[in-house]
């Protein structure tokens, strides 16, 4: 598979539909930076301590953040894929197709999010490999039908064959989805209860990659789809 190619027609796809997506990509970086303010604001640091005030609040933060930007993401690939195929789509339409698919959904993510977690955690390794074999299972579940374990195998059975060309375009969204709040912690080291400039400054840069990200992610399930002849290619 060619890398260039795949990031070159990623670039594309971004282009065309992101004067549609754009509104929503802002309402999901805005969302999730004030629950991650709202995280923040429940713990106390003292030097190198850091205590939670309300686990509630903090529980209740983190999930609201993972569903935004679950929902958020799918939304945004069911209206990027209807420009690949070259149809119309209101945002409206692809939320409602999104709802119908959100159980098999949430089902795949919180597999997904399970062994990621628990890979990271015994090692960093296995994490980065089961992060990178089934990170496609949002468009597996979107645009193949597919179910919990289903998405996965699905994701595994389309990377592992190309798993470097994958990885680094993988590595590649992982990283620009980072940056913003690695820039955002070089201005604001310690936690903060304020709302101020670097979270703007990092809404608006987390904004303007989230159409790119899920651009890389649409484009490399279909071109590996093709690959393995799975679907028509979306060229």
């Amino acid at each position: 598979m060619n890398i260039f190619e795949t990031i070159k027609k990623s670039a594309l796809l971004y282009k065309v539909s992101f004067q549609q997506i754009y509104p929503l990509a802002f309402a999901m970086a805005l969302i999730s930076q004030l629950a991650l303010w709202a995280v923040n604001g429940t713990m106390i640091q003292s030097g190198d301590n850091i205590s939670v005030q309300s686990w509630p609040t903090l529980v209740a933060a983190l999930i609201g953040m993972w569903l935004i930007t679950l929902i958020g993401n799918a939304i945004i690939q069911v209206c990027q894929n209807a420009y690949l195929y070259s149809y119309k789509l209101t945002i409206p339409q692809a939320a409602t197709y999104t709802l119908k698919c959100l159980p098999a959904l949430i089902l795949a993510a919180t597999m997904f999010s399970i062994m990621v977690s628990a890979g990271l955690f015994l090692y960093i390794v296995p994490g980065v490999l089961l992060m990178t074999v089934f990170a496609l299972y949002s468009p597996a579940v979107l645009f193949m039908k597919k179910h919990g374990v289903g998405a996965l195998q699905l994701s595994f059975k389309l990377v592992a064959p190309q798993f470097f060309a994958a990885f680094t375009i993988l590595a590649l969204n992982l990283a620009l989805l980072l940056l913003p709040q690695l820039l955002a912690s070089q201005l604001n080291v310690s936690l903060s209860t304020n709302f101020g400039v670097e979270e703007a400054l990092g809404v608006l840069a987390t904004s303007i990659l989230i159409p790119f990200s899920n651009a890389l992610i649409l484009v490399l399930f279909y071109k590996l789809n093709a690959m393995q002849k799975n679907v028509p290619n979306a060229n």
